[in-house]
């Protein structure tokens, strides 16, 4: 798995940087399946942390992406990761539903 990290608006230092691959332990479990991270850190015009991820996951064409604001840049990124889970396990299983209604039909 390919982490990138950019900022916009805001300084990326060796603390974000680390905090970031310590919470992308949580995608351990799809780490084969995921080939590309790119974070964006934005710092918007009210002064709120934008964190974005965008996960290019080996079952889907398209890349799978999130957002979270917050005042805090550490909860901002925290729940932008839960969401990216929670998004990469709903398309895992969609994936595995698919498969199972094809093998059935397959069956029949």
């Amino acid at each position: 798995m390919n982490i990138t990290i950019t900022g916009k608006d805001f300084n990326i230092t060796n603390d974000v940087r680390e905090f970031v691959n310590s919470k992308f332990h949580k995608l351990d479990f799809a780490d084969g399946r995921i080939t590309n991270v790119h974070v964006i850190i934005t710092v918007t015009p009210t002064n709120d942390i934008l964190s974005e991820i965008e996960v290019h996951h080996t079952a889907n064409t398209e890349p799978l992406f999130v957002s979270h604001e917050h005042k805090d840049w550490r909860i901002s990124i925290t729940d932008a990761v839960n969401k990216i889970r929670d998004l990469i396990v709903k398309e895992e299983d969609k994936l595995k539903s698919k498969r199972l209604r094809e093998a059935r039909k397959k069956r029949s």
